[in-house]
């Protein structure tokens, strides 16, 4: 089955998410966003990471939510939300 584009997942990126987040990259879906509220730094980095390599190796994009700092170190897109500025 492939998924309609355009379509965009919102992951917390989690370590039992990563085989859904791979099974969909697998039926085509080619945004993913990284959402992950109050967690440290350090573990949002390395689930980015992994979720960066992931849609890297599917062509697709990654966006994460609030962190500039993160994008940045990822290569990825910026979500802000209106109350985020």
């Amino acid at each position: 089955m492939a998924l309609p584009a355009p379509i965009c997942l919102i992951t917390t990126g989690e370590d039992d998410l990563l085989p859904v987040v791979e099974s969909l990259l697998g039926a085509g879906a080619r945004w993913l966003q990284l959402r992950a509220k109050g967690i440290a730094d350090r573990d949002l980095y390395r689930r980015g990471a992994r979720l960066a390599a992931l849609v890297a190796a599917a062509g697709g994009v990654l966006t994460v939510n609030d962190r500039a700092d993160l994008a940045a170190a990822l290569g990825a897109g910026l979500h802000l939300g209106q109350d985020d500025l």
